[in-house]
């Protein structure tokens, strides 16, 4: 019998100097840090096996099959240390031989890797083969073939979903021992944060508009680096959803 191998995974401004001055700050912002506009192209996929069955002979056939993923919109990318593609497809396999012949069920699950959202998940199983070692190769690379054949639609149809992205409201307010530090903390939030617009700010303040794919989680966290690159500030956090952000900026106890 074969080995089973399971996943558990998976502004409105104040008039005087200070308009002035971050006006001017944030329209060079704009021009420096904005994020390049969005370009058509396919996204990179890797492929992680279940740790279980990382070590199979198989995993070559069954990642020879998945290849077929790759297209128009999708490109299929090797796993090199520190780095992996936009979409992470996480497989398990499980063989059965019954009689002289031998088939593969094969479970995948992709994930878009820096929000970990689940994009498109499917199950698919090899005709019977022989029960020899070209027999299992071919079940395997069949099974992948199957399941790349599986998750593409639903994959493509996911990423277009997610390409039109949602509005994200945040809003910053500015502890007094941090005031001093406004206009970098915009400058720094409007050139980092996906499609940041400002909406509109004060002296103590700011609210921008995002429109964006990725969690809240992920969002909170840039939020965090923006800060922390900018010296020793953090963020208060008040909200955190899917459609609003909002926090207060403080400098770190000494």
């Amino acid at each position: 019998m074969g080995r089973l191998v399971f996943d558990i995974s998976r502004a409105r401004s104040r008039a005087g100097g200070s308009f002035a001055i971050g006006a001017a700050l944030l329209l060079g912002a704009a021009i420096l840090a904005a994020p390049a506009p969005c370009r058509a192209g396919p996204k990179s996929v890797t492929l992680l096996p279940d740790p279980s069955c990382a070590s199979s002979s198989l995993n070559t056939f069954i990642q020879d099959g998945l290849s077929r993923l790759g297209g128009e919109k999708l490109r299929m990318v090797k796993p090199e240390p520190g780095k992996s593609g936009g979409i992470q497809i996480q497989y398990l396999f499980l063989v059965r031989e019954d009689r002289g012949s031998v088939t593969v069920q094969i479970d995948g699950r992709a994930f878009e890797r820096r929000s970990e959202k689940l994009l498109a998940d499917g199950s698919a199983t090899s005709e019977s083969f022989p029960a020899d070692d070209a027999g299992r190769q071919s079940a395997a690379r069949q099974a992948g073939e199957r399941l790349a054949e599986l998750l593409r639609a639903s994959l493509e149809k996911a990423l277009e979903e997610r390409g039109k992205g949602r509005k994200v409201l945040v809003q910053a307010s500015f502890a007094e021992e941090a005031a001093s530090s406004r206009d970098p903390v915009i400058a720094g939030l409007q050139g980092s944060l996906p499609r940041a617009r400002i909406k509109g700010f004060t002296e103590r303040s700011v609210t921008l508009l995002l429109v964006t794919d990725e969690s809240a989680r992920a969002l909170a966290k840039s939020v965090e680096q923006i800060l922390s690159r900018l010296g020793a500030l953090q963020a208060e956090w008040v909200v955190q959803s899917d459609t609003n952000l909002v926090f207060r900026v403080r400098r770190k106890s000494p």
